[in-house]
């Protein structure tokens, strides 16, 4: 799907807190985020901290847990296809979902239609 579509699908806006690691990357540790919006298609993440000088391409996983901290959480897992300077010196990037199901799918559409913000 090109950039120019998946611009046009409607991004709910989150502020979700959790961690994040990039897969496969051996000089990886988990860091903090947020996850700033989210799409049937992707979502949007600030890192905090160092991060890889290039993260274009790379697997990132990023763990959520609901505010208060209960047994609820969410695993977000895509790969990375942009990134920005963030706003605390980390990195801003636009994460693409690779592989979801259609469960994986139905949740995202589900959490469109409610417009749900942690």
């Amino acid at each position: 799907m090109s950039g120019d579509w998946r611009r046009r699908l409607p991004r709910q806006p989150v502020d979700w807190q959790g961690t994040y690691t990039f897969v496969g990357d051996p000089a990886a540790r988990e860091g903090r985020c947020s996850v700033v919006d989210i799409s049937r298609m992707g979502t949007g993440v600030e890192l905090f901290g160092d991060v890889p000088v290039d993260p274009i391409g790379k697997l990132l996983v990023v763990d959520v847990r609901g505010p208060a901290g209960g047994s609820i959480g969410i695993h977000i897992e895509g790969k990375v296809r942009n990134a920005t300077t963030g706003s605390n010196g980390g990195a801003r990037v636009g994460v693409e979902f690779v592989g979801l199901s259609d469960v994986e799918m139905s949740i995202l559409d589900s959490l469109e239609q409610m417009q749900i913000a942690w």
